[in-house]
């Protein structure tokens, strides 16, 4: 039984990839929604009503669906203070390879494709028919908008978001926290914290201080 964290448009779409799967959601917890049900399920509160719910029930498993990488990031590390586990979402008609690890908390969307000795960090998005190549290391709380490919060997590390259609040719690194735009071509290594455009991507912008 799964609890979804956030309700607004991509827990509509986990919710459906749970279902899909054979799962059953309890509800949602939003600190922002005055409505007592979303998607034909309720609303069971706020977060600061989640250790009630453990209490209720020790086997709930739980999944932060905001699409939103900081925001994830800044709910998981809140969350730590309560002994809850979080589980995964993986569409039944997503493709995952031999020896892919997946970590807690992340979503895979129909279509997409994550193949041989690959490694997915906890809290990712993988989006409807985006492609994680082999030998692929991808960090925490990234985001892979619908059909962007990371080639073999790519490395995407925390917090990066890879627009729509957006591909990175193989052996690149692709630092924490940058920004690839929708149809960019990243034909170079992409420092952190930087935005990046364009086919061949061109960097646009760098925040030095390093501030996410």
């Amino acid at each position: 039984m799964f609890v979804l964290i956030g309700a607004g448009g991509h827990s509509k779409v986990v919710k459906d990839i749970l279902i899909a799967s054979g799962h059953k959601v309890l509800g949602f917890l939003d600190d922002n929604k005055t409505e007592t049900s979303f998607c034909g399920l309720p609303v069971l509160g706020k977060i600061k009503d989640l250790p009630y719910l453990i209490d209720s029930d020790d086997s709930l498993s739980f999944i932060i669906t905001i699409g939103d990488n900081k925001k994830r990031k800044h709910i998981a590390e809140e969350l730590k203070q309560y002994p809850i586990q979080f589980g995964t979402a993986m569409h039944p008609q997503s493709s995952i390879g031999e020896n892919v690890l997946i970590g807690d908390g992340t979503v895979i969307m129909p279509f997409a494709v994550i193949n041989a000795d690959t490694f997915i960090g906890s809290h990712c998005i993988i989006n409807s028919h985006a492609v994680v190549e082999h030998d692929c290391f991808v960090d925490s709380f990234v985001h892979l908008s619908p059909q962007s490919t990371l080639t073999g060997n790519v490395k995407a590390g925390e917090g990066v978001h890879f627009g729509a259609a957006s591909c990175i040719i193989p052996d690149r690194q692709v630092g924490s926290w940058s920004i690839i735009g929708a149809g960019s071509t990243i034909i170079d290594d992409i420092p952190p914290f930087s935005t990046a455009v364009g086919s061949p991507a061109k960097i646009i912008k760098t925040l030095e201080d390093g501030r996410t």
